[in-house]
């Protein structure tokens, strides 16, 4: 018996197949791209802002880490144990103190 030389993989000689695309995509390259700034400024009325307006959802943050517990926080030059949920508030306030929206 002769053996026949093994021919290269069907994956390999044939063109990969494409991936379906969701209803979303396919929505989403059927609209044609708004180019704002192309846009004429004279006929625009300056008291509207937007015609539309999309929202993706809530997103909270992540649940608050505390402080490890050889760092303290310090209250008027004083280590100070506070409970989790007053040291998350505590850590935030201090984090926005001086930042440049909160000097005014």
């Amino acid at each position: 018996l002769k053996k026949r030389p093994r021919s290269a993989s069907k994956s390999a000689t044939s063109p990969p197949r494409k991936r379906k695309k969701s209803a979303a995509e396919r929505q989403e390259e059927e609209m044609p791209e708004y180019k704002w700034w192309l846009e004429d400024d004279k006929d625009r009325d300056p008291n509207i802002r937007w015609k539309t307006l999309s929202h993706n959802g809530v997103v909270f943050p992540p649940p608050y880490k505390p402080l490890p517990k050889n760092i303290k926080l310090l209250y008027e030059g004083k280590p100070v144990d506070l409970p989790p949920e007053a040291e998350e508030i505590a850590c935030f306030y201090a984090v926005h103190y001086n930042s440049t929206g909160a000097i005014k």
